[in-house]
């Protein structure tokens, strides 16, 4: 699942799995939200994660995969995401 803040070509973002959600909103909310992309499918979201980036000591761009469980961990995902790509979709992965 990739989200994204961008208006530009809502229809064939969400025909690719892209999905615009607002930078305030709270994990339960986040959770319903994806559940709507795949409607056909009845389980719902337990569990999301984020790709976080960050530098390591060379300067080279890397990944964590960062558990999302409160609210503050979904500030703290807008908050990198921020300093380090204002571009681009926030990659999520739902189970």
């Amino acid at each position: 699942m990739k989200t994204h803040r961008c208006r530009r070509g809502e229809k064939e973002k969400r025909r690719r799995g892209w999905e615009r959600i607002c930078n305030d909103i709270i994990l339960s909310r986040l959770k319903d939200e994806l559940d709507q992309i795949n409607r056909r499918d009845t389980r719902r979201v337990v569990g999301v994660k984020y790709r976080c980036p960050f530098s390591d000591s060379a300067g080279s761009l890397c990944f964590n995969q960062m558990k999302l469980t409160n609210d503050d961990d979904v500030r703290t995902m807008f908050s990198v995401f921020g300093q380090h790509n204002t571009r681009g979709p926030i990659e999520l992965d739902a189970s």
